[in-house]
Order: C-alpha cells, then sequence, then structure tokens
C-alpha cells in the first residue's frame, strides 16, 4: 500500500495501492475504497491519464486531501519526463470520474499544507511556464484560488510554510530578488482575514540556511519559532517578526530540522543523529526524547 486517507467522517478509507507503476492493460485500477469496518471494499476506476500520459515513462500519485464534505479526493501526480511535471487532480467519489484541477501545481510544502480546520490547502503553481511559481490557497470547497505572492519574477515561493492553529494566518519563507546584490529569503506572514501580508522580515541571504528553517506558531498563536542552525539557536519572534529572545540549541543537536509545537512543548529532529528532541518552552530547557 503507497497511501491512504480517512474520509472527514471517519466512514470510509481511501487506499493507494501502488502509486508509481504504470497500469499494463488488464491490470486493475491502483486506487480502492472500503468502509471502516472493512466491508465494502471496491476498485475505483482511474482515468488512464491521472495513471500517467503516454508520453511521461513513469508517474507518481499522492493523496493530498479531501474536497466537498468527502465526496472528492485531491491527488498529486507527479511526473519524472524532464523537467518533470506535477498537477492536481480531483477524483468525484460520485461520478468516479477524475479531472485536472491545476497543471504545474503542487503542495507549498510536503509537511502541513492543510489548513487546521481542513479549509484550504497551501500550494504553489506557474501561471505561464518558465516563470515563477506563485504560492497561493486553495479553498477545498470551491476549487478557487487566492494568489499570496502575485507571481512576480522577484518574489518567488518557497517551500518552507505554517498555518498558525486557528488557520487564520500562514507563515512561509520566500526568495525575493533585489536590484543589487544577491536574493534574500524573506519570513512572510499572510492573514486569511485581512487578505494581505501583515509582517514580513528578511532572514538569510544563503539559500542552505534558508533550507534549514522551520516556522512554527506558538500554540496561542502569538508568536512565530525559527529553527536558526547558523545561530545555533531557537529564535523567537514576535507579531511583528521582531526578535523576541533566542534559545541556543544543545551542542548535541547537529543539524536541527522539522519543528513542531504542542502546547508549552516543542520538537525537533536532528537529521545528522536521527535524534529526537523535546524543548519546554517556559523552561527553556531541551531533553532527548528518542
Amino acid at each position: 500500500m503507497a497511501d491512504l486517507m480517512i474520509s472527514p467522517d471517519g466512514a470510509k478509507i481511501m487506499i493507494l495501492a501502488q502509486s508509481g507503476a504504470k497500469r499494463l492493460p488488464g491490470e486493475k485500477s491502483p486506487l480502492w475504497i472500503v468502509n471502516m469496518d472493512g466491508t465494502g471494499l471496491e476498485n475505483l476506476p482511474a482515468d488512464p491519464m491521472l495513471l500517467g500520459p503516454p508520453a511521461e515513462p513513469r508517474v507518481y500519485l499522492h493523496f493530498v486531501s479531501w474536497v466537498r464534505e468527502g465526496h472528492g479526493l485531491l491527488i498529486l501526480q507527479r511526473g519524472f519526463a524532464a523537467p518533470g511535471t506535477f498537477r492536481l487532480w480531483l477524483y468525484d467519489l460520485k461520478s468516479r470520474i477524475a479531472r485536472i484541477v491545476l497543471e504545474d501545481a503542487m503542495t507549498a510544502s510536503w509537511l502541513s499544507p492543510l489548513s487546521p480546520r481542513g479549509y484550504f490547502l497551501a500550494i504553489k503553481y506557474q501561471k505561464t511556464p518558465g516563470k515563477p511559481w506563485t504560492l497561493a490557497l486553495l479553498d477545498l470547497k470551491t476549487l478557487e484560488t487566492t494568489d499570496i505572492t502575485g507571481g512576480e519574477d522577484r518574489a518567488r515561493a518557497w517551500s518552507q510554510i505554517c498555518w498558525d492553529q486557528q488557520g487564520d494566518r500562514i507563515a512561509y519563507i520566500v526568495r525575493r530578488a533585489q536590484a543589487s546584490g544577491p536574493d534574500v529569503y524573506v519570513l512572510t506572514v499572510y492573514s486569511l482575514i485581512a487578505k494581505k501580508t501583515v509582517a514580513e522580515t528578511v532572514m538569510t541571504s544563503k539559500e542552505s540556511s534558508a533550507l534549514l528553517y522551520s516556522p512554527a506558531w506558538t500554540a496561542d498563536g502569538t508568536e512565530l519559532l525559527i529553527m536558526d542552525r547558523s545561530g545555533n539557536c531557537l529564535k523567537v519572534l514576535g507579531p511583528d517578526l521582531s526578535e523576541v529572545k533566542r534559545i541556543t540549541l544543545p551542542s548535541s543537536i547537529r543539524v536541527p530540522v522539522g519543528l513542531h509545537v504542542v502546547g508549552d512543548q516543542a520538537l525537533a529532529e536532528d537529521d545528522q543523529t536521527g535524534t529526537l528532541w523535546r524543548l519546554d518552552l517556559n523552561k527553556e530547557t531541551w531533553k532527548k526524547v528518542y
């Protein structure tokens, strides 16, 4: 089994039996659905184009999110024919028909692109082939998009994004060209209520540093945490993204990635040693938990 997704009401399970193989003539579709109690297993028909256009030797499928109160499922199709393709498909469980929602589109990040309430999906897509990727929000009820970065040549969508726990704001890193000098990587906060950017600050001009940034909101949404490997610390930023304080990382953590916040605790992974660390945000103390 390559992937699965439980319906919003918890009644059904969508199963992807195989993600990366072409279907041979007479072979079953890799899409299945079954009731949570194990009854009603059904092999769903799949559009041949969903399983890979003739020009593409190999594609991979990934379940993304449910839409329309659980009557449809968004599927990301990744093609590997140079220079690589990405498409977002909608599989309608009522009609058993798949259709492309957006060409040249993908989730904005592999980690938590879906808003906490499940209303929006953070995506990035190309309006014009060869142009910069645009960061956008996909409404999972209407399937309409709202652009965030605007697709300007000077602002290129990056991949580190995080939602506050109410799903009202999204923080992300964007690469921005300068009139002179190297590109800079800007931490930005977009408000869904205000429908605009409400704060931003330049973080670095080094891509290697930007790749390791892992923004995460505190539980009450008043502060943003940023793991900064170059500074060997966890930065705590206020509502205007000004630095409130720094919490030093233990010397045992070599390559900190994947910041997660639960209540007054934060979890960080060490990509080099494969260990997991917990930070007590009140006491500012670290503990290795795995």
